[in-house]
């Protein structure tokens, strides 16, 4: 926003003082956006204690006149609308926007049924459109100055043969519309002049000539009226207080992407809505976040403990082979001691055999067993030819078992492994 071109602000603004702001337009998409620009420049960011909107207008839209109406009645700020000239048709629908309403002496109320000249009135979209405005308009009057259905619809029909009906100042007092001291006192020769251009045009039955008023309440010095209410004009050069704020402003819209062009209120406006928009979604997006990262902790939780307890299982069952090798282990050990007390192998021979019961417990298990006991030749043995035949034959037995053996071992262990030869002693 330049505040050193603005069109509708009247005099230096302050912050916590009242400020004015004008709209001496025809209501149309123009002439709204333009003020709608600086009154919320106004209202957001000089924050006065006060707005008063000066209202010079003959109306227009009503879609575009319905948007000042809104921006004016729910501004947080305490306004006052003023007619200045004339309010007449959406321009007195503008003008009870405001908190407190006031008119001059001289200023007129105008109000009437809405129409479209473009259009053909007896079309059935047509009159549903125009009747759709005139129950809206109708509610806004009602609400606003306090009146019945009954008295707002006279006065929007008004008399036969005239369109709608033009109010002066005492007028809209006996209404009850506003009090009295709402009537801001002029120069008798400035009313004077406003109301004979009136009562031409009502006498002839001619059309009000809206611009011949305008130009005349243009000639007519605002600063009584705004003196009035509170409302010092002052043609000085904005205060540092303004300026520090038109900086400030400007330094933000820098911050939020804007350039001198696009630095607008609304540009500004629409961009901080994107942004808490995406505030929004950035706390949104935070909340799953920080949801998926409870639920991580949780199954990390619930791995670790997995992982504990297949540690533990991991250990007992070591421990468990451990103890089972050790006891086939003892128990080879012990059938290896047992044939070497046997004298069914040689002691160093118990190596071999170790390694044979791993390489295939089942086979060493069914060799050793296979091994006949040694046989120990006695002095009584020795002397009987049949027990010395026996023996013999044990021996052999002994020497076939054993080569046997030693053909199956030497398939695990190798041809190195031999079975220790026992003779039969003799004593």
């Amino acid at each position: 926003m330049d505040s050193k071109n603005l069109k509708y602000v009247v005099g230096q603004v302050i912050e916590n003082k009242p400020a004015a702001i004008r709209f001496y337009d025809s209501v149309d998409k123009w002439s709204v956006d333009a003020f709608k620009e600086e009154f919320l420049w106004l209202q957001d960011y000089v924050k006065p204690s006060k707005i008063v909107v000066l209202i010079n207008s003959d109306g227009g839209s009503v879609v575009h006149g319905m948007a000042a109406f809104s921006l004016i009645a729910e501004c947080p700020i305490e306004t006052a609308c003023v007619i200045e000239g004339i309010a007449a048709s959406m321009g007195s629908v503008i003008w009870a926007a405001g908190k407190n309403l006031y008119m001059h002496d001289y200023s007129i109320l105008m109000i009437h049924n809405p129409f479209i000249g473009y259009a053909d009135a007896e079309d059935p979209n047509t009159k549903a459109i125009v009747d759709a405005f005139k129950e809206q308009l109708k509610t806004v009057y009602m609400k606003r100055f306090g009146l019945s259905e009954e008295e707002v619809t006279a006065i929007m029909d008004g008399v036969e043969g005239v369109d709608g009906t033009y109010l002066n100042a005492n007028e809209v007092v006996s209404r009850g519309i506003i009090p009295a001291d709402h009537v801001i006192q002029t120069s008798q020769s400035a009313k004077a002049a406003i109301e004979d251009e009136l009562r031409q045009a009502m006498e002839t039955h001619c059309a009000v000539d809206f611009q011949k008023i305008s130009a005349k309440v243009d000639t007519i010095d605002p600063g009584a009226c705004l003196n009035a209410l509170g409302v010092v004009i002052e043609n000085e050069t904005k205060p540092t207080q303004t300026i520090q704020m038109n900086q400030e402003f400007q330094a933000v819209a820098s911050l939020l992407g804007l350039d001198a062009t696009s630095a607008t209120v609304l540009n500004v406006q629409n961009k901080i809505t994107e942004l808490i928009n995406a505030q929004t979604d950035c706390e949104k997006v935070k909340a799953e976040r920080d949801g998926l990262k409870g639920e991580i902790l949780a199954k990390d939780t619930t791995i670790s403990n997995l992982q504990a307890n297949i540690d533990q299982l991991t250990a007992e069952l070591k421990t468990f082979k451990d103890a089972e090798e050790a006891r086939k282990q003892a128990e080879i050990t012990a059938k290896i001691e047992a044939a070497v007390k046997a004298g069914k192998i040689a002691e160093d021979a118990k190596a071999q055999w170790e390694e044979f019961f791993k390489g295939n417990p089942a086979l060493a298990e069914s060799s050793l067993d296979a091994i006949p006991a040694r046989v120990i030749v006695t002095d009584q043995i020795a002397g009987d030819p049949q027990a010395q035949q026996d023996a013999e034959a044990k021996q052999k037995a002994l020497e076939e078992a054993q080569k046997k053996a030693e053909e199956a071992i030497a398939q695990i262990v190798g041809d190195d492994f031999k079975f220790n030869s026992f003779a039969p002693k003799e004593d």
